[in-house]
């Protein structure tokens, strides 16, 4: 986890090697909408972009969740 105090959002970099397109499809299949830096004109499609700012509370549990279960099938 980086940028962690960097208000609404941190950046979660993922160590294994994966593919990009299946894990975005992934994710928005089961409701996740994540991002990269990839998607903001870097190169880096390894560190996802947590933005939180408009998650409430009660639902973050289970947006961990998915991501982990994601993340697992990979």
């Amino acid at each position: 986890i980086k940028e962690e105090n960097a208000g609404l959002h941190f950046l979660l970099e993922i160590k294994q090697d994966y593919d990009y397109e299946h894990f975005i499809s992934s994710c928005h299949t089961k409701g996740l909408h994540i991002k990269t830096l990839k998607d903001y004109g870097g190169k880096d499609d390894k560190t996802l972009i947590i933005n939180y700012s408009s998650l409430p509370l009660a639902s973050f549990k289970e947006a961990i969740t998915i991501l982990y279960d994601v993340l697992k099938k990979l």
